[in-house]
């Protein structure tokens, strides 16, 4: 049986979860919609038309600092996540049930929005390659993929709760 839009529309109202909308960027769709929007303005027009009669950044050390730094967020992030795996793999021995407290379900929102907040992040990279003159390296692809994974990751944290973390790790 298929639902109607307006049932969806419903049924999404009615499964949010609220605990998150004093969050950054959680309290309306309108806020990450305006910051992809922006992105998507700069990476293709705004940013290639400032840099067009600009010698490229040199920004060898810029980026030797953001890279690390994503290492080591982006490892914590898998720890975190790996650990919480381990939950979920041990229902092929228990009874198919996860057990979690509402403590624990908020802090799998948690790991949900430390990893939005890292697809924010992710965003600089293609300011990164603006900078550098690299506009070769922005294709529709790497435009689509770091704007839809900003909506991805907001829908599953306001929506999904705190199974999230799953849709984290098949990303």
């Amino acid at each position: 049986m298929g639902y109607s839009f307006n049932e969806l529309v419903a049924l999404a109202y009615k499964s949010q979860d609220s605990r998150v909308d004093e969050w950054f960027l959680m309290s309306s769709p309108l806020k990450p919609t305006i910051l992809v929007l922006a992105y998507m303005l700069i990476a293709v027009r705004i940013g290639p038309s400032l840099m067009k009669n600009r010698a490229p950044y040199n920004l060898k050390s810029t980026l030797r600092v953001y890279n690390i730094f994503q290492m080591i967020y982006n490892s914590c992030l898998f720890i975190v996540i790996w650990n919480e795996m381990q939950v979920i793999r041990s229902l092929r021995n228990d009874d198919c049930k996860i057990e979690r407290t509402d403590e624990r379900l908020l802090e799998c929102l948690s790991i949900g929005w430390l990893y939005l907040i890292n697809k924010m992040v992710d965003l600089l990279d293609t300011i990164f390659m603006i900078l550098r003159k690299k506009n070769e390296q922005i294709s529709f692809l790497h435009v689509y993929h770091h704007s839809i994974m900003i909506f991805l990751s907001w829908f599953g944290i306001k929506y999904m709760g705190g199974n999230f973390h799953v849709h984290i790790q098949m990303n």
